[in-house]
């Protein structure tokens, strides 16, 4: 294991630098050399699930049994035989082995069944302010026939709550929405208001 700590102190000469590679490169070797030997067991017993933790002792008669022995051990609960084999050692069968988790189900990446929030989320959301019920469901029409999906409000309080909680990619607005001119609508203020980091995203 090598690190470059936080490069406050760090070698400055050519001298210096070749002396810290190297001294990386032989801490890491004897690092591997050490840890390769670590055995970290925990034994358990089947008969009542009591976990006994491993100590250099056991590790040793272990590693010197030949194919086919076993070490017995006695659980100090319920006093019943524990048999460890050498293949405990290499994570194959034992005591204490725990199971890794069963694989995500990813049948539905092939099916090409995807859950009806993660498409709808894709596709871009439109405002329309329009107060004739016809030409809003001209606009409507025309908005989900360019691929969005188009929202209608009733006034100009609901459409700036809408504001607050959605990031719309298009608004139509009719200029005498709300009953006033542009000047005086409180929704053309909130635009115009708008930094422009945002506002550069909505059509």
């Amino acid at each position: 294991m090598t690190t470059v700590g936080y490069g406050d102190l760090h070698p400055n000469t050519s001298i210096e630098r070749i002396f810290v590679i190297f001294n990386m490169l032989i801490a890491a070797a004897v690092f591997w050399l050490k840890g390769n030997k670590v055995i970290v067991m925990n034994i358990t017993c089947k008969a009542c699930g009591k976990v006994h933790k491993s100590n250099s002792k056991i590790e040793k008669s272990i590693m010197k049994l030949a194919p086919g022995q076993k070490v017995r051990l006695k659980c100090s609960q319920c006093g019943e035989q524990i048999s460890l084999g050498k293949e405990i050692l290499s994570g194959e069968v034992g005591a204490g082995k725990v199971r890794p988790p069963e694989p995500p189900d990813t049948s539905w990446l092939a099916d090409g069944d995807f859950e009806e929030e993660a498409v709808v989320s894709d596709i871009p959301q439109a405002m329309v302010l329009v107060k004739d019920e016809k030409i809003e469901e001209q606009v409507v029409s025309a908005l989900t026939g360019l691929g969005y999906r188009a929202e209608t409000v009733d006034n100009v309080a609901e459409a700036i709550e809408k504001m607050q909680f959605f990031n719309y990619s298009s608004i139509v607005m009719q200029s005498s929405f709300g009953g006033t001119g542009l000047e005086e609508n409180k929704f053309h203020e909130l635009l115009s208001s708008m930094s422009m980091a945002r506002r550069r995203y909505i059509f």
